[in-house]
């Protein structure tokens, strides 16, 4: 990717940024809130692509001020479950047409509005917690998810919301997995000749992307989190349907 025509890079940019607040704010989605978005201005193949690099940055930044709560032995699954999926998920965005591309999109992220939607009415039960070793398959599934279209979410927060963990451990697990996808997608972008070099890019979403993080952080103690967090995942689910249709 060259560097983006000025419109381009400022849409790039107020997504980037609105991402990265919402994440800090509500403790999910910069990758779901950006591929809910940019499909509709970079087309889903270049958001896809797009992303990813960003995706690292935003989950190495979470990730560090939750590094002694990774969940090690589930890690570990998920991250060799991941290993196979994200070369099949980068295979998925390279060879689909780009409709599919976008109905991926729409189909994930519905399903995760509607299981969190769900999860928030219903008590789980800890006793039912799933063994780790479904972490193998279950990042297979997220990673193939992940490589192809940035949102690998549904299948693995389902596995660690069923494990009976604390909030910090799900946290820490869920950062760490999703910062090993990107990078491993990031490398096979590199490698094959797909990722963005456009230092303009870089220079002006990396700095958004650190402001809205921080602002979101920050404002998150004084909001009401269960209702803003309703009223996203509403957006995303309207978002969602608009790229399935």
């Amino acid at each position: 990717m060259s560097d983006p025509a000025l419109l381009e890079l400022a849409a790039i940019g107020a997504v980037s940024l609105l991402s990265a607040f919402l994440q800090g704010l509500a403790g999910f989605g910069f990758g779901m809130v950006s591929m809910a978005i940019l499909p509709f201005l970079l087309g889903a193949r270049m958001a896809s692509v797009v992303v990813a690099p960003f995706a690292v940055l935003n989950t190495m930044m979470l990730l560090w001020s939750l590094r002694r709560e990774v969940h090690v032995p589930a890690l570990w699954r998920l991250i060799v479950g991941a290993a196979v999926g994200v070369p099949m998920g980068v295979h998925i965005l390279t060879a689909f047409p780009e409709g599919a591309l976008r109905r991926l999109i729409g189909f994930v992220i519905l399903a995760y509005c509607l299981y969190e939607a769900w999860r928030r009415r219903a008590a789980l039960d800890a006793e039912a917690a799933l063994s780790v070793w479904w972490g193998l398959p279950v990042g297979v599934l997220a990673g193939a998810l992940g490589g192809a279209v940035n949102v690998g979410g549904p299948p693995i927060v389902l596995f660690l919301y069923l494990q009976p963990w604390k909030r910090d451990t799900v946290r820490a697990t869920l950062c760490a997995f999703f910062m090993f996808v990107a990078s491993l997608k990031v490398a096979l972008l590199l490698k094959g000749g797909m990722l963005p070099t456009a230092p303009t890019l870089y220079a002006v979403v990396i700095p958004l992307m650190w402001v809205g993080g921080v602002v979101g952080l920050r404002l998150g103690g004084r909001l009401s989190k269960r209702r803003f967090t309703a009223t996203v995942l509403t957006m995303l689910a309207v978002l969602a349907v608009t790229l399935l249709i």
